[in-house]
């Protein structure tokens, strides 16, 4: 979490977490993590106003399919909250060694995206957090709470 904030904090978004792109230092290090791949990243803030930049719909999906936030399979842009879920399924594949949406008989490509965002919004979070400690829960829920507010028409 540590090395995500830093990222955002220096104002940019991730937008392909997963464990891959973590890496544990060793010898002196051993203690320290570090994120790689920036390939994807993207400022969501413009630096000298520090203003945060206006959410667009984007018609391409970006991250990787198994650890992307529900929001990134919409096509929406992508903020930190995006990274912050897909840090809660990292957390919860790493703790319980897979996800409900893995294993998909579909082979790649959109209908393989598809299928795993429909299992994604399908799965409740009970199922999902069964067994794993509250903050991964807490992290996720946050997450899903308020792309509902961002969705519901204004009154």
């Amino acid at each position: 979490m540590h090395r995500v904030k830093y990222v955002h904090g220096k104002g940019f978004i991730h937008r392909d977490l997963k464990p891959e792109n973590f890496l544990i230092g060793l010898g002196k290090k051993e203690n320290t993590v570090h994120l790689i791949d920036y390939g994807l990243a993207k400022r969501y803030r413009v630096a000298a106003a520090g203003q945060q930049l206006e959410l667009r719909q984007t018609h391409k999906f970006v991250g990787a399919v198994r650890y992307a936030s529900v929001n990134a399979h919409l096509r929406n842009e992508l903020g930190r909250r995006d990274d912050l879920e897909a840090v809660g399924f990292i957390l919860i594949y790493l703790l319980k060694g897979s996800l409900p949406w893995q294993g998909s008989a579909v082979c790649g490509g959109e209908e393989l995206e598809e299928a795993v965002h429909k299992r994604k919004a399908d799965t409740s979070l009970a199922e999902l957090c069964k067994d794993i400690p509250g903050i991964v829960l807490c992290i996720i829920s946050v997450r899903r709470v308020q792309n509902l507010f961002r969705i519901l028409p204004r009154t």
